[in-house]
């Protein structure tokens, strides 16, 4: 029969038990505090051990990736092993774990979600069959509970990491997902960074970009169109069928790109005398990145005026239901 015992108390109740630990178990029984840690820089997963009574503090290092919960479950696994290590079992060993969601996993009839799960079910049968109980209390971390104390700072880097031995446990299905997450954040962070596009920018601060919006709708979605370089003008038609006419639909021989319909198309030049009459009083260069609010270096409220300017534009010459 498997006992394990999830307790819930206060701080001071608990306090009381660790100071009057000798009146709590008969001096045979162990008592184990248990710790897991998890550091994002450099990325670490660790869980130590701290036995009173034998002088034992262990730690040790998991694999990359191991969230806390997966830490937590391998101190008391550990804990169990060393315990089922000894040469004289005790009748009773009492583990103290701050970690209420490991308790809980284990205390629960449900079938197992980890693989930790099974090893310390397996392991508490086998001390039962050999006449040692199993008692698991939660403790409140960083409360002043020595024995609590000490294990966490075996667990964090405050104790030398190659000092630590190394634990190959397979991630679990949620560690693994968390894992290709990052590696994958990462990867398509890296690769912003040197992506040349200008539409790609890093930014400080995130959230919407007010220039970069029009109270028109069909407006609004031109604009974000054209930034990215994904619309419905011919050269962008022609990227995906080769066989598509990539020239201007207005007679032009010219590629019908951004550049071409914003600055260069002689059909829209009386449409864009305002916008070249705005950017020649203010010295800014007449080109697509700077029509489209993509220069961070010009002040909002110029890039507003612009904004205004492109969108009465992109109504008059139809573009806003073109590209």
């Amino acid at each position: 029969m498997l006992i394990t015992r999830l307790v819930l108390s206060s701080a001071f109740v608990l306090l009381q038990i660790s100071k009057k630990r000798r009146s709590l178990s008969p001096p045979p029984d162990i008592i184990i505090f248990t710790d897991g840690s998890v550091k994002s820089s450099p990325p670490r997963s660790t869980c130590a051990i701290f036995i009173p009574v034998l002088n034992c503090s262990k730690s040790w290092l998991l694999s990359q990736g191991s969230g806390i919960f997966t830490a937590e479950l391998y101190g008391i696994l550990k804990a169990l092993e060393t315990i089922y290590a000894l040469d004289q079992l005790p009748p009773c060993i009492h583990i103290f774990s701050d970690s209420s969601s490991a308790i809980k996993a284990l205390s629960s009839p449900k079938s197992p979600t980890h693989s930790c799960i099974s090893e310390i079910k397996n392991l508490l049968n086998c001390l039962l069959s050999s006449g040692t109980k199993t008692v698991i209390y939660w403790i409140p971390s960083h409360s002043g509970i020595t024995g609590n104390e000490i294990a966490d700072n075996l667990a964090s880097d405050e104790s030398d990491p190659p000092s630590r031995s190394l634990i190959e446990n397979t991630l679990s299905t949620g560690e693994l997902i968390s894992s290709s997450k990052h590696s994958w954040g990462k990867s398509l962070l890296a690769h912003l960074h040197n992506c040349k596009k200008p539409c790609v920018q890093m930014r400080a601060k995130p959230g919407l970009i007010l220039w970069h919006h029009s109270k028109d709708r069909a407006t609004s979605t031109c604009l974000h169109r054209l930034r990215n370089d994904h619309n419905h003008l011919n050269a962008f038609s022609h990227r995906i069928d080769q066989d598509a006419d990539p020239s201007c639909r207005l007679g032009c021989p010219a590629i019908e790109s951004t550049k071409h319909v914003l600055i260069d198309c002689p059909t829209h030049h009386a449409h864009r005398l305002n916008l070249i009459r705005f950017f020649n009083l203010n010295c800014l260069p007449l080109n697509p990145q700077t029509l489209l609010g993509l220069d961070p270096s010009i002040s909002p409220k110029t890039q507003f005026k612009i904004n205004n300017l492109l969108s009465s534009y992109l109504s008059k010459t139809g573009l806003r239901f073109i590209a």
